[in-house]
Parts: structure tokens; sequence; C-alpha cells
């Protein structure tokens, strides 16, 4: 077949199966590949797992998401500009029921790059630690309303000239919770919302909310 390549003629069908030697892989090579193959596919249902039910149980994209935590950032108080800031999603396992879908956001009056040096770890709602007076956050359900709010004060706050308004929010109890901040009041209230019973928490330091949270009662109890 050589001779007849060679020569610029065509090799015969008969001249082709005569020359046999197949161009099959190596086991080795074949093994890898085989690997490779089962490692994709792997990888591909672990992501579609955390990645595309965003999209299907969102009500809201992200840019609005983002948008409506600064606001509910702004309006619940005055905080430093900040300089840096980051948004993600995360799925919460709740019980009972599925793992639910939750949007959070936060920003930093220095950059979250300097605790992730120090610290290490991914990015989160909680990574870096919040230990920067003016840190907030804000964390919402796939359509947009509040799960969470957290808030870092400064040691020498000055006194609010009025009080939180809580009260609006439902029928008050004792709180069980500690608030991820410091704070020198708790709240806790207990309310139904569309027909489920609801539990939320609160705090607050020098007047000024500093954490709030709702949930249902019994993820509050974990």
């Amino acid at each position: 077949m050589a001779a007849a390549l060679a020569a610029g003629e065509t090799p015969s069908p008969e001249l082709v199966a005569a020359a046999g030697g197949a161009g099959g892989l190596r086991p080795p090579v074949a093994v890898a590949c085989l690997a490779s193959i089962v490692a994709g596919i792997a990888l591909v249902a672990w992501v579609g797992d955390r990645v595309s039910p965003f999209f299907l149980d969102l009500d809201k994209p992200p840019e609005v998401l983002t948008y409506e935590a600064q606001q509910i950032v702004q309006d619940l108080g005055p905080v430093p500009a900040p300089a840096d800031s980051a948004y993600g999603f995360v799925r919460e396992r709740q019980r009972p029921g599925p793992r639910r879908l939750v949007f959070w956001y936060r920003q930093s009056p220095r950059p979250l790059s300097e605790g992730r040096r120090i610290q290490g770890g991914a990015l989160s709602f909680i990574q870096p630690a919040r230990d920067i007076p003016g840190m907030a956050g804000v964390r919402l359900d796939a359509h947009g309303l509040l799960v969470e709010y957290v808030r870092v004060p400064a040691p020498d706050e000055s006194n609010a000239t009025t009080a939180p308004d809580w009260a609006a929010v439902a029928r008050e109890t004792n709180a069980t919770r500690i608030s991820p901040v410091f704070a020198d009041k708790r709240y806790a209230w207990d309310f139904d919302a569309t027909g489920a019973p609801l539990r939320a928490e609160a705090a607050s330091f020098q007047g000024r909310p500093v954490w709030f949270q709702g949930d249902r009662p019994e993820r509050c109890a974990q």
C-alpha cells in the first residue's frame, strides 16, 4: 500500500483490507480517556444540581436581587460606603421540604479579599468573618423576601434618635437565638405568613438594627 501511495495511486479496498493494522488506542490510554469521560459526566451532574435550578426557581434575576438587597441595607440605617461587595446563591436544607434556594449579598468598607487572605476559605455570606464595622449583608429567598439581615456596628456608635419599629412584625415572644454580631437588645416574634407559621428574631445595638432573621420554627430550633 505504501508503494501505491508513493506512486500517487489510490489503494484498492482489497489492498487496504490486506494491509490490516487498525489504529486503536493502547489500553492505558483508553482507560485514561474513559476515566476522563466518567469524571466529566459526574462534574456535569454535580454542577447541574447546583446551578441549573437557580434559573428555574428565581422570580427575579440576580441584578434585581442585588439592587433590592442594597436598598434594604440603606433603609435600615446609614453604613459606610462600600469598598467591595459580593453576592451568590446557596441551597439550604429545610425540614420538612426540599433544599431552599437563597440569594446572599454582602458589602464591606474594606476589600473582602483582605479577610480571605488571612482566614482562607471560599467567599460566602459568612466568609470572611464579619469583623469590620460597617460590614452589612442580606439574604433573600428566590422570591426576593427577606430571610436575614446583619450589620457590624462600630464600638463607639451613637444612640439612634428612635428605637427600631419591630412592633408591626407580629406577636412578641422570648428570644432564643444569639445574634452573630454584637448587640445590646434582642427581639423575637411568632406569626403566620401565607398560612404557614414563621418565627422571626432580631437584635439591635444603640437602638439601630444589627440583625434580623425570619424562618420556620423547626429550622430556628436547630
